[in-house]
């Protein structure tokens, strides 16, 4: 994972973390996870480290709340599955 926002507050009460994930061609992705999934993950995942990431919806991305430039996001939720790596990753 290349950068970890801290989970936040939503307007409406609920839970929002949002992360840059970079691939091994160095295209980079956002991935989200709302409520119990924010939590969830913030728990779980590290900044700086490798992850294999499977079982995310991907969606066409919302340009205004996004500073990734991808035409799509990756939405988490608890059923996603981050596999640690021993892969190298981008610094």
């Amino acid at each position: 994972m290349y950068a970890k926002q801290d989970k936040r507050e939503t307007k409406n009460g609920g839970w929002i973390l949002k992360m840059e994930l970079i691939d091994s061609m160095g295209t980079a992705i956002e991935a989200v996870a709302f409520g119990d999934a924010a939590e969830f993950w913030d728990r779980k995942i590290q900044q700086g480290k490798v992850y294999l990431v499977s079982g995310a919806q991907v969606k066409t991305a919302n340009k205004k709340f996004s500073n990734v430039k991808n035409d799509f996001n990756l939405v988490i939720d608890q059923k996603t599955k981050f596999e640690e790596t021993q892969a190298e990753g981008i610094a």
